[in-house]
């Protein structure tokens, strides 16, 4: 049997027919341009959060010594505790743009995905700290300076606000989605802390602030589970969660040259680059730099897919085209197909 290993390659031609392969092929190109100008974007909003957020803090910290305010001090605390996070999350940032090397052929683009699993169990700690400061608080309420805390609440929420319009705007980077999650849970403890501010000022109920900061710690949860999931997967070489397997398989089995596909697999790079590997049957090879180019481009113009790897399989007397998408996963799963 006849056996030919593919790479595909990125090709950097123009052409004027907006269907033809080589089009595809630099449409590719683009797509791994724009990627870039993203990651540059994200940086740039990354090292303004951190500016924004630090020099806050350190206000804070001053304010705190020169007033003798704990509350200040302990809100600073927050502060830093998030421009940990975000700087994190610029680190990554910065080596998910490196270049590919001899020890990483894909690139670092999963630094990122490193960052964001980081910043999902640094939040995990973040929430039971929260969790325990409130029940200990349940235990032995502390009078609360309830102005005091109304006015340094409204400032951090204003400052908090306008980190997380800034962050949002980034939102294709599983890093800054991670980073953006203590943002929104310091957002919402400024939230609680005025709405506790103002029911303690008027009816002295101290219980008030531990109810609510405990209420912002479950809310956070969902989501910082939903991103540490994502995270894990990714790095798992997990099948996109956009994309269904099956359905990828029985479009590449269209492709007119192609009799059959098998030893399918489909995984992400990062959180936006999905890759594809696979075994294709032809019955001639003179059919299969045609059905090549086909399957690129139904698989990248359908599915967004840009790294693809076939290998053709030569079908004789001797071998019968498999049916199906004959790897181990789907032979346990037949009744799906």
């Amino acid at each position: 049997m006849t056996k030919h290993n593919f790479q595909s390659h990125d090709s950097h031609r123009h052409e004027q027919d907006a269907h033809s392969p080589n089009n595809v092929a630099n449409h590719k190109h683009h797509h791994h341009t724009d990627y870039s100008a993203l990651q540059d974007k994200s940086i740039n909003l990354l090292k303004f959060v951190i500016l924004l957020t630090f020099g806050f803090a350190i206000i804070e910290v001053i304010g705190g010594y020169l007033f003798n305010s704990l509350a200040l001090i302990s809100d600073a605390a927050h502060m830093f505790t998030d421009s940990s996070s975000l700087f994190i999350a610029l680190i990554m940032a910065y080596f998910a743009k490196l270049p590919a090397d001899h020890n990483h052929s894909y690139g670092h683009g999963r630094s990122e995905v490193i960052g964001a699993l980081f910043n999902a169990l640094f939040m995990f700690v973040v929430i039971g700290f929260i969790a325990w400061e409130s029940f200990m608080r349940f235990k032995q309420p502390e009078e609360v300076k309830a102005l005091q805390m109304i006015i340094i609440a409204t400032i951090g929420l204003i400052i908090n606000i306008g980190v997380f319009y800034v962050l949002s705007k980034d939102n294709h980077n599983m890093n800054i989605k991670a980073a953006l999650l203590h943002v929104i849970g310091d957002l919402l403890g400024s939230v609680a802390a005025i709405v506790a501010g103002i029911v303690i000022y008027f009816t002295h109920w101290n219980l008030i602030d531990p109810i609510l900061s405990l209420l912002i710690a479950i809310i956070l949860i969902p989501s910082t589970i939903g991103i540490l999931k994502r995270s894990i997967h990714i790095l798992a070489e997990g099948v996109p969660n956009e994309l269904d397997f099956y359905e990828v398989g029985k479009t590449l089995e269209t492709v007119e040259e192609f009799e059959s596909v098998h030893d399918l697999h489909i995984w992400m790079i990062d959180s936006k680059n999905f890759a594809l590997s696979a075994h294709v049957d032809i019955k001639d090879m003179n059919m299969w730099e045609r059905g090549l180019n086909n399957a690129q481009k139904v698989l990248f113009e359908k599915y967004n897919i840009v790294h693809v790897t076939l290998q053709p399989e030569i079908i004789t007397e001797n071998k019968k085209p498999l049916i199906g998408l004959h790897n181990d996963y789907v032979k346990h799963n037949k009744k799906q197909l």
